[in-house]
């Protein structure tokens, strides 16, 4: 289910657009999608298109989807360290 979506620019001055989602896995977890805003790709689709597009899963380098307990922690930590080194699941 889609939680959240927020657009952030990453430290390199690329623009990001993030898609918090949940699903229930024992209990409730949290992982993000991303996408470039600034791709051609992304920039040629509709408004209706680009707001439904999710993007690739955030993963912790290994492509490894991660996972996180909390939202808030999730959306903390992409906004602190996202495109400066790789996240870590918490479950």
């Amino acid at each position: 289910m889609i939680e959240e979506t927020f657009f952030h620019t990453l430290i390199s001055g690329e623009n990001a657009k993030f898609t918090l989602r949940s699903k229930i896995i024992d209990n409730q977890i949290y992982y993000s999608n991303v996408v470039g805003t600034d791709l051609d790709f992304y920039k040629k689709l509709t408004p209706s298109e680009q707001q439904n597009y999710l993007g690739v899963e955030v993963s912790d380098g290994n492509q490894h989807t991660v996972y996180y307990k909390d939202k808030t922690k999730l959306k903390q930590d992409i906004l602190m360290f996202y495109g400066q080194k790789w996240l870590k699941s918490e479950t």
